[in-house]
């Protein structure tokens, strides 16, 4: 091994010594511990060079030692080398079983046969030299109140959260760390996921009493959403956080804990001088635990680093404190964000929750911001819709300016809001809307008829209208058609007396022969002998031997054009206006008949027996008796009989005789 080069301040030191000082080379090479020949080779390469001491001032040390050691000219033949793959060999020696020998031989049966190869122990220290570079570190220098490294420790606080179990819970640990001072905070939380991670910051901030220019995370899914080399994709929640205190993220580089060395040796001194002395104690709470590392805390930062001497503290007072940028008046309020688009139905869904916009952003990208408490949906930047959060069973919160006209007219629609708008135009045509709903056990099957009544405003006007429901509530004839009729007929405009009307009784209703009297019920197991009797002889029920009986073909009245007009009048009676003369004919008596035999025959036969007319004739006798409250029918004997009618259609017909609503028919 070749000797080493005397360093140049010692070379020159060797010329002055022996040019200015007249010394022997035993006695310099005694002064700077050298051999004597080494201090005769130097003075005879300078006695080579021909220069004269002292040495002119354009000649430096880096001249000076190529004049006195010049390259050797090379050989008339050289070998090269061939230099193994550095960075393969270091990655194969990671391998389990694999040595530096077996990777030498690997090296050698590589070579071809005009490639030269290094022996095994130059090839080792070659290797060493190369792996020497690997732990190059940059020293970098931290500015005060620029940079705050965050992490979380990888250990954590157990918590008993059920006494009775004996369940325990891991709490983690989340350590910040400023760069100039080393000042600490730690504190325990749940999880890792974004609303404590992001809290976790607010609460840093506040026990630093400002904020740095730079946060330097892991590349941890609550703050990084995306890892990349040159462009990292910032968790939407964390960026907001940062944008509200005024400061950015700078994620470290995917497995590089160099480059926040700050983190990693905060996280080390958090185990060793808290959670280490905590490893005993038995937390039951988060806020138990928390506390606990509150106390220890100053401990911690007033120590003295031992090789700078000064506690944490002291070097954050007097460097990062005036340095950082102060906090918001407003704390940060945690905010989620989720990219939606709204239906058909003009809603997103944020939570499993519906939450409304303008209809007219159907289709269109949306982004939901959304804390605890109040949901926000923007459009391009700018708010367009806010909600207060939903819980439970609540599904859906609709805003009544979202909805279309027609929509929103249609979401109005409730009992109060029918009856509000039928008393807009009087008390008569609340009552009767109030009462069409309470029909129903579902109101809403109510409310287009409600409708309905209200709309006959605009046609007939708001007097004719409480006229009509006035009517209808003294009839208790609570009904869409029967208010429409009256209407319709003019029957509104004739007054309406409680004394005028006809009362019918049970003595009435007995002159008519299809109404079951006593005598029907007494003999009513006689009756039906007699007719299995006829049956089995083959008569009918009143005893005909296969004749029909002319009752039931028995027109009830006079059919063709000419049975409208006045010959109707014949047979009707009208209910006159004050003062106005009855110039109809009276209702005739009739006895009361007990033929049992006809008892069993019923109305029903009469509207047989009258679907037979003309269908113009039907329709005109319709007309007429809209227009009228009593008339007469007449029964299958030919007799006349009494009955009255009040704007139904079932009563305006004129065919048979039915009791008003006011009056309950007999049993």
């Amino acid at each position: 091994m070749s000797q080493e080069k005397l360093p140049m301040n010692k070379t020159k030191e060797i010329f002055r010594l022996h040019f200015e000082s007249k010394l022997s080379n035993r006695q310099i090479a005694r002064c700077h511990k050298i051999s004597r020949g080494t201090v005769q080779n130097y003075l005879f390469r300078f006695a080579l060079i021909g220069l004269a001491w002292p040495l002119p001032t354009e000649i430096d040390d880096v001249a000076l030692n190529r004049l006195l050691f010049p390259p050797k000219p090379p050989g008339p033949q050289t070998q090269e080398f061939f230099i193994p793959d550095w960075v393969e060999v270091h990655r194969e020696l990671k391998r389990k079983g694999v040595t530096r020998y077996l990777l030498w031989e690997e090296y050698r049966q590589s070579l071809n046969p005009e490639q030269v190869g290094y022996s095994y122990n130059r090839f080792c220290g070659l290797y060493k030299e190369w792996e020497k570079k690997l732990g190059l570190s940059m020293r970098q220098t931290h500015v005060a109140g620029d940079k705050l490294f965050v992490d979380y420790s990888g250990k954590t606080i157990p918590v008993l959260i059920n006494l009775k179990t004996g369940e325990i819970r891991e709490a983690q640990v989340f350590v910040a760390v400023l760069g100039a001072s080393n000042y600490t905070y730690a504190e325990a939380t749940w999880t890792q996921a974004s609303s404590d991670w992001i809290a976790s910051h607010t609460r840093a901030f506040e026990f630093f009493g400002g904020v740095t220019k730079l946060l330097i995370p892991d590349n941890l899914k609550s703050g990084v959403k995306k890892p990349d080399l040159y462009e990292s994709v910032i968790n939407r929640s964390y960026e907001d956080m940062a944008t509200h205190y005024g400061t950015a993220v700078m994620p470290a580089r995917v497995r590089r804990p160099k480059d926040k060395a700050k983190a990693e040796i905060g996280v080390c001194v958090v185990l060793r001088w808290i959670l280490a002395k905590l490893r005993n104690r038995t937390f039951t709470s988060l806020a138990e635990a928390n506390i606990a590392i509150a106390d220890l805390l100053p401990g911690l930062n007033n120590k003295h680093m031992q090789k700078i001497k000064r506690s944490r503290r002291e070097l954050f007072e007097e460097c990062d404190k005036p340095a950082l940028s102060p906090l918001p008046q407003q704390r940060y309020v945690y905010l989620e964000f989720k990219k939606c688009r709204p239906g058909p139905g003009y809603h997103v869904t944020v939570e499993d929750h519906d939450y409304s916009v303008h209809h007219s952003l159907y289709g269109q990208k949306l982004e939901a911001r959304y804390s605890d408490k109040i949901v926000e949906i923007y459009h391009k930047g700018r708010r367009v819709a806010s909600h207060v959060r939903l819980y439970g069973k609540q599904r859906n919160s609709t805003l009544p300016e979202h909805m279309p006209s027609t929509h929103r007219f249609r979401a109005e629609w409730t009992p109060e809001r029918f009856i509000k708008w039928a008393r807009n135009i009087g008390e008569e045509p609340a009552i009767v809307c109030k009462k069409i709903m309470e029909k129903y056990k579902h109101p809403e099957l109510g409310f287009k008829s409600c409708l309905g009544i209200i709309s006959l405003e605009k046609k007939y006007g708001k007097d004719r209208l409480i006229a009509a429901c006035k009517k209808a509530v003294v009839l208790k004839a609570f009904t869409y058609s029967m208010i429409k009729n009256q209407l319709k007929t003019g029957m509104d405009k004739m007054p309406l007396q409680q004394t005028e009307l006809p009362l019918v009784t049970s003595q009435t209703w007995s002159c008519h022969d299809n109404i079951r009297g006593g005598s029907y019920y007494n003999g009513k197991d006689e009756t039906n002998d007699n007719r299995r009797n006829n049956r089995e002889t083959g008569q009918d029920e009143d005893g005909h031997d296969g004749q029909i009986d002319s009752r039931k073909t028995q027109q009830t009245r006079p059919s063709g054009p000419e049975s409208s007009g006045n010959d109707r009048v014949d047979h009707r009676r009208r209910i006159s206006g004050e003062g106005e003369p009855q110039n109809e004919q009276a209702p005739q008596k009739c006895e009361v008949q007990n033929n049992s035999n006809d008892g069993g025959h019923r109305l029903s036969d009469q509207a047989g027996a009258y679907q037979k007319q003309d269908v113009g004739t039907r329709q005109s006798q319709m007309d007429h008796s809209e227009a009228e409250h009593h008339h007469y029918g007449t029964d299958r004997s030919g007799q006349e009989f009494c009955g009255a009618g009040f704007g139904s259609p079932r009563l305006s017909t004129g065919v048979h005789g039915t009791l008003l609503p006011s009056h309950k028919t007999p049993q």
